[in-house]
Order: structure tokens, then C-alpha cells, then sequence
């Protein structure tokens, strides 16, 4: 019970973490946005709007590799629990070197990779239950059925 509830302590402190940094990015675009758009009306040279449109760039791109870093994190709790093999992290396709996490953090296309295969895991330890699930439900109702039966016809008699 204890390692059930450290799990969705867990899962929320990191769902508040992501949430905090999409606004954090949000916050950034509009702040960058409105001085890089100043200076293009400002009539800035070229030089100048693109050191802003550099320092934009550089202040989402940590923030981008927070996030990246929390949901490698996650995604990789979840194929260790259901015993997904981790794509091998010298594969430039499903890893990258974030700067400021100084360590490898799973691409796009690596997390969506690891997602469906965490994802077709579930599904294959869920179809027993299911199954078995439904047959429970049928043969119970039979059961019942049955007794009502048996109830109505002790009282017709």
C-alpha cells in the first residue's frame, strides 16, 4: 500500500512539475515574442533580432529538456515495472544529449516508441483478466438466474 501511494505522490509532484514548466514555456514565448516584435518595429538590425530570437530559443530549450528529462524519467519507471526493454541509448533515433540535464533524455520519436510498447504490454497482461473477467460476470449471472428460477417455482407450488 505504502509503494502505491509513494507512486501517486510521485506521479503528481511530476504532473505539477509539467504543468509549472508548460506555463514557465508559455511565459517565455510571450516575454520573448513581444521583445523580439519591439525591435522588428524598432526597425533593430538584423543582428539584434536574431540575439533575441537566440536568447528565445535558449530559455525554451531548457525548459524543453526539463520536461524532456521528467517524462524520460517516467517513461522508463513504467517499462522497468512492466519489463519493456529500453531502446539501447547510443541510438541517435530514440536519445539525446540534453545540455542542461547533462544526461540522455529520450527524443520524441523515442518516448512515442517506448509509450506503444509500454502501452502493447498493458494490453497483453490485461486481455486474461478481461477474459476471464466476462466469463466470471456470465457464469454469475447464470447462477442467478438459476436461483430465481428455482425461488419461483417453490412459490407457484
Amino acid at each position: 500500500m505504502q509503494r502505491f501511494i509513494r507512486e501517486v505522490a510521485l506521479w503528481r509532484d511530476e504532473r505539477h512539475q509539467l504543468i509549472q514548466l508548460h506555463y514557465k514555456k508559455q511565459e517565455l514565448y510571450a516575454v520573448h515574442g513581444e521583445r523580439i516584435n519591439k525591435a522588428k518595429l524598432a526597425q533593430a538590425s538584423r543582428d539584434e533580432v536574431q540575439y533575441l530570437e537566440y536568447e528565445e530559443w535558449d530559455a525554451v530549450r531548457y525548459v524543453d529538456e526539463r520536461i524532456s528529462s521528467i517524462v524520460t524519467d517516467r517513461l522508463i519507471r513504467q517499462s522497468v515495472k512492466h519489463g519493456v526493454p529500453i531502446p539501447d541509448r547510443d541510438t541517435k533515433e530514440y536519445w539525446q544529449y540534453a545540455e542542461n540535464e547533462d544526461r540522455r533524455v529520450l527524443t520524441t520519436k523515442g518516448a512515442a516508441f517506448l509509450r506503444h510498447q509500454i502501452a502493447k504490454e498493458r494490453e497483453i497482461m490485461r486481455s486474461p483478466i478481461i477474459h476471464w473477467g466476462g466469463l466470471g460476470i456470465s457464469v454469475l449471472s447464470l447462477i442467478i438466474a438459476i436461483i430465481a428460477l428455482i425461488k419461483s417455482g417453490s412459490q407457484a407450488q
